[in-house]
C-alpha cells in the first residue's frame, strides 16, 4: 500500500512539454508559435495555465489573422471548460468548429467533433454523443493519421459502453488501442485502456480488467494525464468494491476523487464520491454524509438548470447552422450540376452547327434537308439564349410575371428580325451554295460518262 500511495503522488516528467517549450522558444514563424501554444495547453495541470496557453494563442492567431490558429485556440479554451463547465466548453467548440468548416480544415473538424461528442457524453446525452463521434471518424478515416483514428474509435467506445452495447464497445475500444501501437504519440492511450478495462470489469473478468487499469494508470502518469487516472483508480475502486475488498475500494476511490477534483472532472468527482458515500453508510455515517455532499455540490455546478438551458439552446443553433450548411451544400451541387448541363448543351450544340456546315456542303444533302435543319439550329440557339437569360431575368425582376413578360417581348422583339435575317441567309446562302456543289459533282460524274 506504501509504494501504491508513492507511485500515484509522485510526478512524472512530461516527455513532451520540454522539448516543446524548446521549438517554442527556438520558432521564429507566428503559425508554428501558435500551434505550440495549443500543444502545451493540452498538458497543461491547471485551469489556468491551460487558459493562459489558449490565450497567448488566440492573442496571436489575431494579430496574423491567422483563422486556422484562432480556429486552434478556441478548441483548446473548449478543452479547458470540458470538464467544468460543459456551457462554455460546447459555445468555445461550436465556434471553433464553423472556422474550421470554413477554412477546410478536416484533421481539425474532426476533433472538435469528438470533442463536442465528449461534452455531451458527460451531460448524459449518449445518442447525440455517438452521432458527433460518428462525424469525427467520417472527416478522420480519409486522412489515415493513427493518433487521431485511436482518439475517435475510443471516443465510439466510450459512447457504446454507455449505452450497454457492451461487444460494440470491446471492438472499438480494441481498435483504439491497435491505432496507439503505430502512433508516435501516446498521449491519452490511457482512456481506451480503462475502457477495455470497464468493459472486461462488466463481464466479470476481474484480473483482465487490473491489467488494463495498471496500463492505464502508467500511461497517465508518463503523461501527468492526471483525469485518466482519475477514471483508472475508480476503475480500481470498482473491481475492488465488488470483490467486497472495501479497504482497497475506500483507497482507491479517494485517490479517484483526489485526481478528479484537481482538473475538476465533474463526471468522476459525482461517482467516487457517491461510492465512498456508500462504502462509509454503515461504518462511519459522518464521512458517507460528507462525500454524498460533495457529489451533490458537484452535481448542481455541473448540470444547474440554467446551464441545461443554455446548452439546450446552443445545441438547437448549432442543429440549424448544421442544417444551413446542408442546404447550401446540396443548392451548390444543384448549381454545379446546372451548369454541367449547361456546358454539355453548348458543346453538343456547337457540334451540331459545325455537322451542319459540314453537311450542307456535302453532295448528299439537298435543299429541303438543309432548309429544315438550319431552322432547327436556329431554334436550339434561340431557345438556348433564353434558358441561359431566364434566371438572370428572375433575379433583376424578383420574379415579377408582369415584368418579365415585358423583358421577354422586348428580346423577342429584337431577335425575331435576327431570326428571319439568318433564316434567310441559310435558306438562301447555304442553299445556293450546296446547289453549286451539288452541279459541279454531276458535271464531273456526267465528263467521266463522255470519255
Amino acid at each position: 500500500m506504501f509504494f501504491t500511495v508513492i507511485c500515484l503522488q509522485l510526478q512524472s516528467q512530461n516527455r513532451d512539454v520540454d522539448s516543446l517549450r524548446q521549438l517554442l522558444a527556438a520558432s521564429k514563424h507566428d503559425t508554428t508559435r501558435v500551434y505550440l501554444y495549443t500543444r502545451l495547453g493540452l498538458y497543461a495541470q491547471t485551469f489556468e495555465s491551460g487558459m493562459d496557453y489558449a490565450n497567448k494563442a488566440m492573442d496571436l492567431a489575431q494579430k496574423i489573422g491567422y483563422r486556422k490558429g484562432i480556429a486552434m485556440a478556441l478548441n483548446g479554451m473548449g478543452n479547458e471548460y470540458s470538464q467544468r463547465n460543459y456551457s462554455r466548453a460546447l459555445d468555445y467548440y461550436f465556434k471553433a468548429l464553423q472556422i474550421r468548416e470554413e477554412t477546410g480544415d478536416f484533421l481539425g473538424q474532426s476533433a472538435t467533433n469528438g470533442n463536442i461528442g465528449l461534452v455531451y457524453q458527460a451531460l448524459g446525452d449518449h445518442s447525440k454523443a455517438l452521432s458527433y463521434f460518428r462525424r469525427a471518424i467520417q472527416l478522420a478515416a480519409p486522412l489515415n493519421i493513427p493518433y487521431n483514428n485511436a482518439l475517435t474509435t475510443g471516443n465510439m467506445g466510450d459512447a457504446y459502453l454507455n449505452l450497454k452495447k457492451n461487444d460494440s464497445a470491446l471492438f472499438y475500444y480494441s481498435r483504439a488501442f491497435e491505432h496507439f501501437q503505430t502512433s508516435p504519440s501516446k498521449y491519452q492511450m490511457a482512456a481506451s485502456l480503462n475502457g477495455l478495462g470497464n468493459v472486461q470489469n462488466i463481464l466479470k473478468n476481474y484480473e483482465v480488467s487490473l491489467g488494463y487499469y495498471r496500463m492505464a494508470l502508467a500511461n497517465g502518469r508518463d503523461y501527468n494525464d492526471t483525469a485518466s487516472m482519475a477514471e483508472s483508480c475508480y476503475g480500481f475502486a470498482t473491481v475492488f468494491r465488488d470483490n467486497a475488498q472495501n479497504d482497497s475500494a475506500v483507497f482507491y476511490a479517494r485517490q479517484s476523487l483526489l485526481f478528479a477534483q484537481q482538473v475538476q472532472l465533474h463526471v468522476v468527482i459525482i461517482d467516487a464520491a457517491k461510492m465512498l458515500a456508500d462504502l462509509y453508510h454503515h461504518s462511519n455515517e459522518t464521512e458517507a454524509y460528507r462525500f454524498l455532499r460533495i457529489a451533490m455540490q458537484s452535481k448542481d455546478t455541473a448540470f444547474s438548470k440554467e446551464k441545461q438551458v443554455q446548452i439546450e439552446s446552443m445545441g438547437f443553433t448549432e442543429q440549424e447552422r448544421q442544417h444551413e450548411n446542408e442546404r447550401r451544400s446540396a443548392a451548390a451541387a444543384a448549381e454545379r450540376k446546372d451548369n454541367l448541363q449547361y456546358a454539355g448543351i453548348a458543346l453538343a450544340l456547337l457540334c451540331f452547327i459545325i455537322a451542319f456546315f459540314v453537311f450542307s456542303h456535302s453532295i448528299i444533302a439537298n435543299q429541303k434537308l438543309i432548309r429544315f435543319l438550319g431552322i432547327i439550329a436556329l431554334l436550339i440557339v434561340f431557345e438556348f439564349l433564353n434558358l441561359l437569360l431566364h434566371p438572370w431575368l428572375a433575379a433583376v425582376t424578383h420574379h415579377s410575371p408582369v415584368l418579365m413578360l415585358l423583358v421577354m417581348v422586348c428580346i423577342a422583339a429584337l431577335l425575331i428580325p435576327l431570326h428571319h435575317r439568318l433564316e434567310h441567309w441559310i435558306t438562301h446562302k447555304l442553299v445556293e451554295k450546296n446547289k453549286k456543289i451539288r452541279l459541279t459533282a454531276a458535271k464531273k460524274t456526267i465528263a467521266k460518262l463522255e470519255r
